[in-house]
């Protein structure tokens, strides 16, 4: 914008209102008028630029802007989100009797010892320097698919570091976290910590909290994560983690993360422990050289929450590898402590639970006792929850003694489903899920009490029995088919596979048949568990480490959520109906075939992570074939390792969007998390004779970062067709190549890569139909790109409705093949244009889409005036096909400048007072850019009449005005051509007279008029008396021409 001239800045803002009409049988179009616009003016000279404690039950709610920024921080990367172990946002908080509560009510929860500040029912607070958590472990095996680690765990040591000094205000806390990360297949163990400000309501961290920290930082916004040591170590093995507050005798608060690892470590018997971070606030900060900053301390309080809503607690448990997820427990033989430190030492927390309370990675299949000294044994078992040592029952959870209860028994099929519960009779609402050896075998040690349990299987009559201590309990269940499909389909190795299948021997000639096709109402309400972040606990077909030949024809697995789950499910925006996914691992030879409908919604807390309908991990010689997708959110991944010969088959499928994703069409083409169709993390697949739909309907990524295990380098290579094969394909062809895209541009002719999604590799024969339509657009720039995007509603063979969607971004006119139906369109281009929406059919023949753009990008129209006196004012009126007319007034000799002009022609009229413009009414086109009019002005010109008095008739006499003389015999003199300003005039002598001076008179937008008098020569006396008469004949004059002025005024 220039800027060196003398100008007043008018602001004109071009209001559009775009008309859309969605109709069955209209196509949306725009054309002159459709639009009004209105100028708002602004002027601008010279070119610039204008909790207390209660005797009863009282909720506190964590603050809803805790829950949407923990939320954020965690979906702020997807390739770092593993390194964060998130605070539980989904915490129901309240006092009892004058204490706090604890958090969860059930699995899965942070199993493990969680102490809350409540001793035998009353609410007590204590400060310490240091907590020590102790775990042994001698075997362990984990499993869960659904994150990124499918057998790792994380062990947190987790306080919260209280009366924290930052630059010299000493009311901060910080929620500390010292970490162990496990893996029981790779015996990869790594270290690491999490720093949260739980006394913002964000929990965020500012920068310039921290002044330095020792450990390998790791760069994320509102958290401080920092790296430690990695080692190998198997089982059995010894871990302490410490978390120690000091100031070290500086002026900064400190926390140290300690550790000591005792065990087989890089293949030797060895003790190795440390420091891995020394974190130091900024506690002094602005303040003087003397400064030192008071001690801050762990603090536990069982009568005040935190500032953010959670608990001043200190907890020692085992979760999820981080992200807020969880992991599910098969067998496990463990012990730890947690303690604290006073003046004499360590010792035992005061009182104790079986799990924790402010973190988000959670667990099942965890039971737990405590023996006399306080020690916690962790077994195999259903994750009951209650309280330990130096509790009381009471407000639906249980206190417990120390000891144990031992409940042996086997399950027959060994692949069925354990749930058990407190009491003599089974209770669904408190209980929880047992995991059993692959024999079916099972030995739970439980605190000492009544427990009963319920044994489930599809197709297999439910079995419920109170457990036994003394003797084996038996769980039998007998085959009944008229159950249905009423649990998850599990098998773990070969040996299961039997279990779940209704024919076949396992061979390639007789593969076994799987459970499928008479799916009940829906699966038992047990399956539905999930930890506040949503991860799921159980998917509805689980399969790991099979290679026999199976085939399946999956059901749905649809279940509906407890009424306990929807407020959870609420506050989510997520709906009370969905799909468990069917999940693969370490198999082979498996067909997942002829599906009427796999669906199923995610929630946004599980971005970035390798989540869909079916996941197959590790596998190889998969077949997914003749199935129909409806995705709401991920329909179909595959992960291998990059070097791994997968020979998965991918063929006959329908991949579209779920019909209960959008309810408006405008709202679904702006989701930036658009539903994915396939993802392909994984080489030397053949994926062929599919239909693709969708807004992301493919992806295989390649390059740095994009393995999803490890975050390496990947270059994923597979097959998107096959040679050419006589045979009816997909959309009805003659034949069998490659897949159908609603996203392919036909008029490219080029191989299709779903708009560079597929990183290696293409689509060398994309399928196309025999009808297609033409989208026209209009109105944009040489070589703008558009992004165009159509729908259509769509029945399966089913009748399950779901959406067809297709769209890419191109340029110039587009065309996509598409089938016979009615669809709407929706366009927006690069820059500023207006959006198109509109309707189109296809129906036995081709048809085509105008898209006509409107570009919203504006521009300035400057005007400057030329031949303007300082001291003058002008108008401008402007007006165009958009826009209102309008009036801009300058000041004074200064320019117009018109902002936000859209591209059009603009007429003005122009009018300065005393000045003419050659051309007052003028046009000016706007296309494209800044446009500048030059204004010439020529100022009016006027005229000044001077009569004399007291000459005789035609007497000569002159006046000089401006070094020009004028002469005159009669008794008025007229100089024409004067432009308004000030004159200086000389009345000029005539012999034997005297005449008045000259003077000096402005001259305005008028004529202007002025009286001298000639007088006689006479004796000095009389000259004397005539001058004084002259002076008082002169003052009548100017008080005339005065009054002249004013009158013409």
């Amino acid at each position: 914008m220039k800027s060196s001239r003398r100008r007043m800045i008018v602001v004109i803002s071009i209001l559009i209102v775009t008309i859309t009409v969605i109709s069955a049988a209209n196509v949306y179009q725009q054309g002159p008028g459709s639009g009004h616009a209105s100028f708002s003016v602004q002027a601008t000279v010279n070119g610039s630029s204008p909790v207390a404690a209660s005797n009863n039950t009282q909720n506190i709610s964590i603050s809803r802007e805790f829950a949407s920024t923990v939320t954020a921080v965690a979906n702020a990367s997807s390739a770092l989100n593993k390194y964060l172990f998130l605070p539980n946002i989904g915490a129901n908080i309240s006092m009892v009797n004058g204490h706090v509560s604890p958090l969860y009510t059930g699995a899965p929860a942070p199993m493990g010892i969680g102490d809350f500040g409540i001793v035998n029912g009353t609410g007590q607070n204590y400060n310490t320097s240091s907590f020590e958590g102790t775990l042994t472990v001698n075997n362990l095996s984990d499993f869960y698919l659904l994150n990124d680690g499918p057998h790792s765990i994380s062990v947190q040591l987790n306080a919260i570091l209280r009366n924290v000094t930052i630059e010299g205000s000493a009311n901060y806390s910080f929620w500390t976290q010292n970490v162990m990360t496990y893996s029981t297949r790779t015996h990869n163990l790594t270290f690491e910590d999490n720093v949260w400000n739980f006394s913002s309501p964000t929990s965020v961290i500012e920068q310039g909290t921290i002044l330095n920290s020792t450990g390998k930082v790791v760069e994320y916004p509102g958290v401080h994560i920092a790296l430690g040591p990695n080692f190998t170590v198997s089982t059995p093995f010894s871990v302490k983690l410490y978390l120690n507050s000091t100031n070290n005798g500086t002026a900064n608060n400190i926390v140290f993360f300690n550790y000591s690892l005792t065990g087989n470590i890089n293949g030797k018997q060895n003790t190795t422990s440390g420091t891995f971070d020394r974190v130091t606030f900024n506690s002094a900060g602005g303040e003087p050289s003397t400064y030192r900053a008071k001690p801050a301390n762990f603090s536990v309080s069982g009568t005040t929450p935190a500032p953010n809503g959670l608990l001043y607690d200190a907890e020692f448990m085992i979760g999820g590898p981080g992200g807020g997820s969880t992991t599910s427990i098969y067998n496990m033989s463990a012990n730890m402590t947690l303690q604290y430190k006073n003046s004499t030492g360590y010792r035992n927390v005061p009182s104790a639970y079986d799990f924790g309370t402010d973190t988000g990675e959670t667990s099942v299949g965890i039971s737990e006792y405590y023996s006399t000294s306080n020690i916690v044994h962790l077994n195999a078992g259903p994750s009951l929850l209650y309280g330990f040592w130096n509790t009381t029952s009471g407000n639906g959870m249980v206190s417990v003694k120390s000891g144990k209860s031992v409940y042996s028994g086997t399950l027959s099929p060994s692949n069925g489903f354990v749930f058990i519960s407190m009491g003599n009779n089974f209770s669904s609402t408190t209980a929880e899920w047992a995991p059993t050896a692959p024999d079916g075998s099972f030995s739970f040690k439980l605190p000492a009490g009544n427990y009963s349990a319920m044994a489930m299987m599809s197709n297999h009559n439910p079995f419920q029995v109170k457990l036994k201590q003394a003797s084996a309990n038996p769980l039998t269940l007998t085959p009944n088919y008229a159950t249905g499909i009423y649990t998850p389909i599990f098998a773990d190795g070969n040996s299961q596979l039997h279990n779940i299948s209704y024919s076949g021997s396992g061979t390639a000639a007789s593969p076994y048949v799987l459970f499928g096709g008479n799916e009940s109402s829906a699966i038992n309400p047990l399956f539905t568990e999930m930890n506040d972040f949503t991860f799921p606990v159980f998917g509805g077909l689980m399969i790991s480490n099979v290679s026999n030949h199976t085939i399946i024809q999956p059901p749905s697995f649809r279940v509906s959520y407890p009424v306990s789950d929807l407020t959870q499910l609420t506050a989510a925006g997520l709906p009370e109906v969905n799909y468990l996914s069917m999940l693969v691992y370490g198999s082979s030879n498996m067909t997942i075939e002829n599906s009427s409908y796999i669906s199923g919604w995610f929630s946004s807390y599980l971005s970035g992570f390798p989540v869909a309908n079916i996941v197959m991990w590790n596998s190889t010689n998969m077949n997914i074939t003749g199935n129909y997708f409806a995705s709401q959110g991920s329909s179909l991944l595959i992960y291998n390792d990059n070097n791994t010969d997968s020979n998965n088959t991918i063929n006959g499928n329908y991949f579209t969007i779920d019909a209960t994703v959008t309810n408006a069409l405008d709202q679904y083409f702006l989701n930036s998390n658009s539903p994915v169709g396939l993802q392909v993390y994984s080489s030397n697949n053949t994926i062929y004779n599919n239909f693709f739909s969708g807004t992301v309907p493919a992806v295989s990524p390649g390059g740095r970062g994009n393995n999803i295990y490890n975050g390496g380098t990947v270059s994923y290579i597979d097959k998107w067709n096959i040679s050419q094969t006589p045979g009816i394909n997909i959309i009805g062809g003659q034949n069998i190549s490659g897949n159908y895209w609603m996203n392919y541009n036909d008029g490219s002719g080029q191989p299709h890569n779903d708009s560079g999604l597929i990183a290696h590799g293409s689509d060398q024969s994309p399928l196309h139909y025999p009808n297609s339509v033409t989208f026209k657009p209009s109105g944009l720039n040489p070589g703008t790109s558009y992004l165009v995007e159509f729908q259509a509603n769509f029945l399966t063979q089913k009748d399950v409705p779901t959406i067809l969607f297709g769209g890419a971004i191109v340029s110039g006119d587009s065309a996509f093949s598409l089938p016979n139906g009615s669809y709407q369109y929706y366009a927006e281009a690069a820059g500023l244009y207006t959006t198109v929406t509109g309707n189109f059919a296809i129906n036995g023949k081709n048809t085509s889409a105008p898209l006509r753009f409107v570009s919203t990008e504006t521009y300035e129209i400057v005007f400057n005036p030329i031949g303007l006196s300082g001291g003058s004012y002008w108008n401008i009126t402007i007006s165009g096909s958009t826009i209102s007319p309008v009036t801009a007034y300058s000041a004074p000799g200064v320019g117009l400048i018109f902002f936000g002009a859209p591209n059009g022609t603009y007429n003005y009229t122009v009018l300065a007072y005393g000045y003419t413009l050659l051309s007052p009414n003028g046009t000016v086109n706007v296309s494209g850019s800044d446009k500048e009019v030059n204004l010439s002005f020529t100022p009016d010109e006027y005229s000044v009449s001077i009569t004399e008095k007291g000459l005789p008739a035609n007497t000569a006499w002159s006046v000089t005005l401006g070094g020009k003389q004028y002469n005159t015999s009669s008794n008025t003199l007229t100089i024409p051509g004067l432009t308004p300003g000030t004159y200086n005039y000389t009345v000029n002598g005539v012999a034997g007279y005297v005449a008045s001076p000259g003077g000096e008179f402005t001259l305005g937008f008028n004529n202007s008029y002025i009286g001298v008098t000639f007088t006689t020569t006479l004796s000095p006396i009389l000259l004397a008396g005539y001058a004084i008469l002259g002076v008082i004949a002169g003052g009548v004059v100017s008080a005339f021409i005065v009054y002249s002025r004013m009158r013409r005024k």
